[in-house]
């Protein structure tokens, strides 16, 4: 486009100089434009990618917590089972006589303590008097034979003399291995008479849940089951076995020290690491 202010000489110098002036600002409007549209694309861009980043996030926390419902669920389940075996050896008549009769011979009760671990698929399964002693066991004939080991120091053993069952996790005291205990108290005529308990490995809890990148700890904090074997009978940050003594870890876990889980400190999630 021309415009021609006046003819004769010098009209075309003006309109060159004219021309030149409307270029100039077509290129001046042109950038701004551009940059007005590189602006919006960039905004644009990031709020896509910052839906989509959050798109992803709520996605994957969606996943792990439907992997995690289903890991506690079959965890749950292959355990429910265990918890009903002390129960079925506490009711036992060769139980309650064995309890009755210290002193005697209680091969009786050791052999119907071995057909419920072999029934019953458990590890261990024993019976416990009111002193802590253990009087009975599905293992007599082995060399770790659980028979005159004391385990009034148990919080297994402790709970079912409050009345109630009770649920451990420990390193196995003459087996050496580390297992899941659950007891129940056998009373006698109203009394506290001694505890049936019942033990299962965690290598066989391993075979039954697992999930990657899970794991699972006992109360005091300490993992229990793990994915990665690295962690196993490592402590969580600020876990409450800190505050045991180290004679009461070294009874619990047969080590007195533990090293922390390698867990990042997260903010403003349902889970503190």
């Amino acid at each position: 486009m021309r415009i021609i202010t006046s003819t004769g000489p010098g009209s075309h110098e003006k309109t060159t100089i004219m021309n030149l002036a409307f270029v100039q600002g077509f290129k001046s409007a042109a950038l701004a434009i551009l940059l007005l549209l590189a602006g919006a694309t960039w905004w644009l861009t990031g709020v896509w990618l910052d839906h989509q980043a959050r798109s992803e996030v709520d996605r994957t926390r969606r996943d792990v917590g439907l992997r995690l419902d289903g890991f506690v669920s079959d965890f749950e389940r292959s355990l429910a089972y265990v918890r009903s075996v002390p129960l079925v050896v506490a009711h036992e008549p060769v139980t309650a006589e064995s309890l009755a009769s210290p002193g005697s011979g209680n091969a009786a009760l050791n052999a119907y303590l071995g057909f419920i671990a072999q029934t019953m698929h458990v590890d261990l399964a024993f019976v416990i008097d009111a002193s802590g002693l253990c009087i009975g066991s599905s293992n007599a004939g082995d060399a770790d034979t659980l028979v005159g080991e004391h385990f009034s120091d148990r919080e297994y053993f402790n709970a079912a003399r409050n009345g109630v069952p009770g649920a451990q996790y420990a390193v196995g005291r003459r087996t050496n291995v580390p297992g899941l205990f659950y007891s129940t108290p056998i009373n006698h005529d109203g009394h506290f008479a001694g505890v049936a308990v019942v033990k299962i490995d965690i290598q066989n809890v391993e075979h039954a849940v697992f999930a990657k990148g899970a794991f699972v700890t006992d109360r005091y904090g300490v993992v229990i089951i793990a994915a990665d074997p690295d962690w196993l009978l490592a402590a969580a940050p600020g876990a409450s076995v800190f505050s045991l003594t180290s004679a009461e870890r070294l009874a619990a876990y047969k080590r007195e020290t533990l090293v922390q889980v390698p867990l990042i400190r997260t903010e403003g999630e349902l889970f503190p690491f």
